[in-house]
């Protein structure tokens, strides 16, 4: 019974220890920037296809506007639990391609021609794993 009291005593005491340590431990600050997980990486212009166009300032802004307006609606139609995935399937595809006619209205025909181009190079380079310097894993591991 005594070493009953002494293993939850100890095992207190290691928990009780290991939370000072862990409050007392200075994290340095993150170097990824304060932005939420989802918006990361989607600054038009800076990746993917829309960085090969040379957009003005104005333009960007205005594809930006397009692309926060339509994420949330987006999420919306995934997370809606009484759709069904083929609901879910022709509500996405139907945004996009309101997505795509807002495009072709802002951007001039040859802007949009080369838009469609740079997306179909951006998806092979993404199925084909990415940068052209990298390489497939070997299947030896």
């Amino acid at each position: 019974m005594k070493t009953k009291y002494l293993l939850i005593a100890g095992i207190a005491l290691a928990a009780g220890l290991s939370c000072n340590f862990a409050q007392s431990v200075a994290v340095p600050p993150s170097p990824l920037p304060a932005e939420p997980m989802g918006d990361r990486g989607r600054k038009h212009g800076e990746h993917g296809p829309l960085s090969t166009l040379n957009l003005t300032p104005d333009l960007k802004t205005r594809i930006e506007t397009v692309m926060k307006d339509t994420r949330p609606k987006m999420q919306a139609i995934r997370t809606n639990a009484s759709l069904t995935n083929e609901q879910k399937k022709e509500q996405l595809k139907a945004l996009r391609e309101s997505i795509r006619a807002q495009m072709k209205s802002i951007l001039t025909p040859e802007q949009f021609e080369q838009l469609q181009k740079a997306k179909a190079e951006w998806k092979e380079k993404r199925k084909q794993g990415g940068c052209e310097n990298q390489t497939a894993p070997s299947p030896s591991a």
